[in-house]
């Protein structure tokens, strides 16, 4: 069963909670927020189920270094999508995968 959710990301997942535990997550919100989001379904994701970010190239960027940028908004979806990404590659919590789409998709087994 599919439930689509649609509102603020992180007031609405407090509704949901009881729903669990998750096969899959899928992560397409806002850039920021995608590190609250993983420690969200890292709760609530069963052991074995995906957990899916959506843009996690970020557009191309998300291989710079934010000390290089100006301190803005784009810095931070840069430096919180490197940590996203990066706790999604710890081969001890998770078997994962960076898709080469377009924007990018990383795709992981959550493995705790």
């Amino acid at each position: 069963k599919i439930d689509v959710v649609v509102g603020d990301a992180l007031s609405s997942l407090s509704s949901i909670e009881p729903h669990g535990p998750f096969d899959a997550i899928f992560i397409d919100a806002d850039k920021v927020g995608y590190p609250k989001y993983l420690t969200w379904a890292e709760a609530h994701v069963r052991k074995g189920g995906l957990i899916i970010g959506d843009n996690t190239y970020y557009f191309g960027e998300a291989h710079l270094d934010p000390a290089t940028l100006p301190n803005n908004s784009k810095r931070a979806s840069i430096e919180a999508m490197q940590e996203f990404n990066g706790r999604l590659a710890d081969d001890s919590k998770y078997f994962g995968v960076m898709l080469p789409t377009v924007e990018g998709m990383t795709v992981a087994i959550k493995l705790f």
